[in-house]
C-alpha cells in the first residue's frame, strides 16, 4: 500500500497514507527499497535549450518513448525508454550543476545502444539530425559500431557484438 508513495504517487494517493505512514518510509527508506524495488542504472541528459526538442530527437532517431514526464514545458524533465531501457533528459542549467556538454567543451561519456540491427538505428539517427563522428564498421576486437553526436552534445555509439 505504501509503495504508491515512493512510486510517483499524485499528492491525493500520498494523503491516503499517514504522516506517521510517510516518516517511516523515509526514515527506513532502504530498506523499503531494497524489498520492493530492483537496482538499475540510467544516465541523466543535461539538455541545453527546450527538452521537448530533445524527447522529439530521440523519438526520431532511436524510437524512444516517454515513459515519465513532468508537464510539457521547455524545463520539463522526462524519463525515455529505447526497447525498455531507460535514460532521463533534463535541463542543463550550471546554476544547479548541469551543465551541458558545449559548456563543458564536450562530453567525457560515450553512451552506447546495443542493438540487434546497429546499422539501421545509426541511420535512423543520422536522419533524425544526429552527426557522423565515426561510420558503421567491424572492428578487430569484436564490435561492430558507429559513432555520432546529437544535436545536444551528447557523443552515442551504436553497435553489436560480432
Amino acid at each position: 500500500m505504501t509503495r504508491a508513495f515512493w512510486s510517483g504517487a499524485s499528492f491525493a494517493e500520498m494523503q491516503r497514507h499517514s504522516s506517521r505512514e510517510i516518516i517511516l518510509l523515509a526514515v527506513s527508506r532502504q530498506e523499503y527499497v531494497g524489498v520492493l524495488m530492483t537496482a538499475r542504472f540510467s544516465a541523466m541528459l543535461h539538455i541545453p535549450g527546450d527538452v521537448r526538442d530533445a524527447i522529439a530527437f530521440y523519438g526520431k532517431a532511436f524510437g524512444a518513448e516517454t515513459g515519465w514526464a513532468t508537464p510539457p514545458a521547455d524545463d520539463m524533465v522526462a524519463q525515455l525508454l529505447v526497447h525498455g531501457i531507460e535514460f532521463w533528459v533534463h535541463p542543463a542549467d550550471e546554476a544547479i550543476g548541469n551543465p551541458s556538454p558545449a559548456l563543458l567543451g564536450g562530453t567525457a561519456v560515450r553512451l552506447m545502444l546495443i542493438v540487434d540491427d546497429p546499422d539501421a538505428v545509426f541511420n535512423q539517427a543520422v536522419a533524425a539530425g544526429a552527426v557522423v563522428r565515426s561510420p558503421m564498421q567491424d572492428h578487430d576486437y569484436g564490435w561492430r559500431d558507429g559513432s555520432l553526436m546529437d544535436p545536444f552534445g551528447h557523443r552515442w555509439e551504436i553497435g553489436k557484438p560480432l
